[in-house]
């Protein structure tokens, strides 16, 4: 992590980097299979967060604090995207709903 800059400013980095990759579609590129293990882990909570139409970036941040704290095993099923949302609405993902009105108004 580089100097100067927070925990907040890492995490941010490292979800940019996931979509990123889930984009390009360069999932043989990872590493190691450790490194393909956590990547797909990743890779499908995002697909998640997409799915039940939560922002990803606002879930993962939430779930990376929440994490080392060690939850029980209710608190974790309060972090499945599907319930997280309905604790957070403000972070409904609304971007697939915005493109396809654009869509709808270029046609």
């Amino acid at each position: 992590m580089e100097r100067g800059r927070g925990r907040e400013w890492w995490l941010e980095r490292v979800i940019e980097q996931a979509a990123q990759a889930i984009s390009r579609k360069n999932l043989r590129f990872v590493g190691s299979p450790l490194a393909g293990e956590r990547a797909a882990i990743l890779f499908s909570l995002i697909a998640s967060c997409k799915e039940n139409l939560v922002e990803p970036c606002a879930y993962l941040r939430d779930d990376f604090t929440r994490l080392p704290q060690g939850p029980s095993d209710e608190q974790l099923l309060e972090l499945l995207p599907d319930r997280w949302l309905q604790a957070h609405p403000e972070h409904r993902w609304t971007i697939a709903e915005v493109r396809r009105e654009e869509r709808n108004s270029v046609s």
